[in-house]
């Protein structure tokens, strides 16, 4: 079910998960209007190369957006990047804190939360929960 939320004269339009599979491209949805916020996480592993994070949240602070950053996170850092919507942005970094600072769903509600929270297109949260809850 596709959804469209009136947002700061803009339409917002849930997103496929693989239009943002990149953190490049989820901090351009944001930008484009297309949804609200987008979460990029910078690691410290030495298998993930951190310079497409490093190079997205660049982006985001040179576009003007705010950025939340998650302070909980064990390994590496982590961001909830938004434009205008505080509230839901403050509502995923509080969710990502009980989380230590990850988007980890050990629930299908908590599954429907982040998918909803990024503004996913909703046959993919259900594809999602179905695949891994079960449902």
């Amino acid at each position: 079910m596709k959804y469209i939320t009136h947002y700061s004269d803009h339409l917002l339009e849930s997103v496929s998960v693989k239009e943002v599979a990149r953190d490049e491209d989820a901090v351009q949805t944001v930008i484009d209007g297309k949804r609200r916020l987008a979460y990029l996480a910078i690691t410290g592993q030495r298998l993930i190369d951190p310079r497409p994070s490093i190079k997205a949240l660049s982006l985001a602070l040179n576009s003007g957006l705010n950025i939340i950053p998650l302070r909980s996170r064990k390994e590496g850092v982590a961001f909830v990047v938004y434009k205008d919507d505080r509230k839901a942005a403050q509502a995923l970094a509080d969710f990502a804190e009980t989380k230590a600072g990850y988007l980890h769903d050990e629930t299908p509600e908590e599954a429907q939360f982040i998918g909803q929270a990024l503004e996913y297109n909703q046959n993919e949260i259900d594809e999602y929960i179905q695949k891994n809850y079960r449902q």
